[in-house]
């Protein structure tokens, strides 16, 4: 189900993002077309909303199921990459799933706060998305070294830093 305003931009995504796999799985039962590009809300497709938030599970159930939609170029979403989202936030697992399917490490964004997973793996991550997050129990020290550990994943993957 696509909707015209939110911040998910549709069903699947908010379920990914909410860490509901239960949900996930039923709406891709039901048809949910897991490859879909979401040109509003806060995410470009619902891998992309696993990779930022929810349960590590749900963005392996999406690769599993064919999920080829990683990256994306819509102006009008905010996250529009799932590796540059699962390294903003040091999510290494996720970041090993997404490599492993194919994703780009060298994928150049626009107008965001970085220009590529690499960068975002290096940026802090902002105290207003900390606040958000409420479901991230880590403490700075260790978002910081899960954040550098992502950036040598990248690295041995080939990722560059360009500006």
């Amino acid at each position: 189900m696509l909707l015209q305003s939110g911040d998910y931009g549709g069903a699947l995504a908010a379920a990914a993002v909410r860490g509901k796999p239960e949900i996930v799985k039923l709406l891709v039962q039901q048809g949910a077309d897991i490859n879909m590009h979401l040109p509003c809300g806060d995410y470009s497709s619902a891998v992309v909303a696993a990779a930022a938030g929810g349960e590590p599970e749900i963005v392996e159930f999406l690769l599993r199921e064919g999920s080829t939609n990683m990256d994306t170029m819509f102006q009008s979403v905010k996250h529009r990459s799932a590796l540059a989202v699962a390294a903003y936030w040091g999510w290494i697992g996720r970041a090993e799933s997404l490599i492993d399917a194919g994703a780009d490490v060298n994928f150049k964004l626009k107008s965001e706060h970085y220009g590529t997973a690499l960068q975002a793996s290096q940026v802090e991550v902002s105290q207003e998305n900390r606040e958000r997050t409420w479901w991230d129990e880590r403490d700075e020290k260790t978002l910081k070294q899960d954040k550098a550990r992502v950036t040598e994943l990248l690295q041995r993957h080939g990722a560059i830093n360009e500006a």
